[in-house]
């Protein structure tokens, strides 16, 4: 019915809990990113962005509780904000966040859709400042679009939007005093500045879609040796199944919610308070949908909460072949400069091992980050069979290289496998290509002698590749 919302007991009690909800989801996503997604580089702050804007704008839903009275143009706000300046700052505030939360989302699918680009886009979107600098600009920039209209039409006087309120509402009167309005003197404007804005969204959709067709073709169609190497083609496959839900969530909670309020308004609909009160309840639910589906289809995100309530196990990699020399554990341990101490941890960080002058150091190729480029230079390492001095050669025997390959998920690039330590090193392998953020490497030895290297992955952690205790004992197997 006019100026009734039907829909009252659904609109009142889902504000709540979807505040509550997304209160609680919103810290947990936000430390999975600030500590469980260091691979993930400048992309993981588009993320906290989209976090943080969805929380202000579900927690400023609830306190404001705006109500659209249709058909008359005014809209309501909580008893606690009065009919004062104070309420047409509180409009702007709701659409200041409502364009940032959906601005959220075009900035990560366009990130995304860069990054499909290897080479000078890419660098550009992932290292340059430039590219901080389009961000900011660009933020506000919309943001001045979308706020322009409270300064072109500016508010009326009290008296004169109080005289409007009661002409449009008159069984509010009682109400008046108590409650925060805005009213709008001219409908038919208002009404076509509002059918703009729908035809700018349905805009956005149309261009969104066609960037989200074109990244899906060249994250899941393109060759892969010339376009991402290893995991790291297999990050921006995930990445792109995350964002892809991301946009399905906003357009299903957000930009079919905000299309339709705002055409409620210039169609006059003779139940449009039920509809833009469905609209608003939709658009709060989004927060908490939108948080929940990216810990589930961001797969370190989702690991690490499996861990924290005990229901992940690492994998475990078992050897059926146990003869002498078959075990790829021994041989991939030792190229990697890892080892058993007697009188020592076996737990240690691969860069530093690796760097480290040990008999156990293979030849690597270290790169340095500096002036935001990668420098390469060689270290010349020493093998542990013969104390060699080792330059340019596999120390991997052949029919371990390919199980090193799968396990670092190794792709060919040249003549070497390059592997990212923890971000800060690249160690170059002798043989070939890949890139692989490795944390850690533990030597691991169980109480029943069975030995497990376990490798600490940013991407797949708690990795283990297992050998029978009979190659327990440290052996020249390479």
């Amino acid at each position: 019915m006019i100026y009734e919302n039907s829909a009252a007991f659904l609109t009142q009690h889902s504000l709540l809990i979807t505040t509550a909800l997304e209160s609680i989801c919103a810290p947990i996503v936000l430390y999975l990113t600030l500590y469980h997604s260091m691979q993930m580089k400048r992309y993981r702050y588009l993320i906290m962005n989209h976090v943080v804007w969805n929380l202000l704008m579900n927690w400023a839903l609830c306190v404001y509780k705006p109500t659209m009275l249709f058909p008359a143009p005014c809209v309501t706000f909580a008893p606690a904000i009065h009919n004062t300046w104070f309420t047409g700052i509180s409009s702007m505030f709701l659409v200041f966040l409502v364009a940032n939360v959906e601005m959220s989302v075009v900035w990560s699918v366009l990130y995304r859709f860069f990054m499909s680009y290897p080479g000078r886009v890419s660098d550009f979107v992932e290292r340059r400042r430039g590219s901080i600098i389009v961000f900011i600009v660009g933020q506000l920039l919309v943001c001045l679009f979308v706020l322009s209209p409270f300064a072109i039409f500016q508010r009326p006087s009290e008296a004169r939007e109080t005289a409007e309120f009661l002409k449009r509402l008159p069984h509010l009167q009682q109400y008046e005093r108590s409650t925060g309005y805005l009213c709008t003197m001219d409908i038919e404007i208002t009404g076509i500045v509002l059918l703009f804005g729908v035809m700018l969204l349905v805009f956005f959709f149309v261009a969104g879609t066609v960037i989200l067709f074109i990244l899906g073709r060249r994250v899941t169609n393109v060759n892969k040796e010339g376009f991402f190497a290893g995991s790291a083609h297999r990050m921006h496959k995930m990445l792109f199944k995350a964002v892809l839900v991301q946009v399905i969530v906003s357009n299903i909670f957000q930009f079919v919610p905000t299309t339709l309020l705002l055409l409620t308004f210039y169609v006059q609909w003779e139940e449009g308070t039920t509809i833009a009160a469905v609209c608003v309840t939709m658009v709060q639910v989004h927060g908490s949908v939108d948080f929940i589906t990216m810990m589930y289809f961001i797969v370190p995100y989702r690991r690490q909460l499996l861990r924290l309530v005990g229901r992940q196990t690492g994998k475990v990699w078992s050897e059926q072949t146990h003869d002498r020399g078959a075990g790829p554990a021994w041989p991939v341990a030792g190229h990697l400069g890892i080892a058993r101490e007697e009188d020592g941890p076996t737990q240690t960080n691969l860069a530093d091992k690796v760097l480290a002058q040990t008999k156990n150091k293979a030849w690597c190729g270290e790169a340095i980050r500096g002036s935001q480029r990668y420098l390469q230079r060689s270290i010349q390492g020493i093998l542990p069979q013969n104390d060699q001095i080792h330059r340019g050669q596999d120390p991997l025997p052949p029919e371990y290289l390919s199980k090193a390959v799968e396990l670092f998920e190794a792709t060919k690039c040249g003549e070497r496998y390059k592997v990212d330590c923890n971000g800060d090193y690249d160690i170059d392998f002798v043989a070939g290509g890949q890139d692989v953020r490795i944390e850690s490497v533990n030597l691991v030895e169980k109480e029943d002698k069975e030995c497990f290297l376990k490798i600490g992955r940013s991407w797949d952690e708690g990795f283990y590749i297992f050998w029978p205790a009979v190659l327990c004992q440290p052996r020249n197997l390479l």
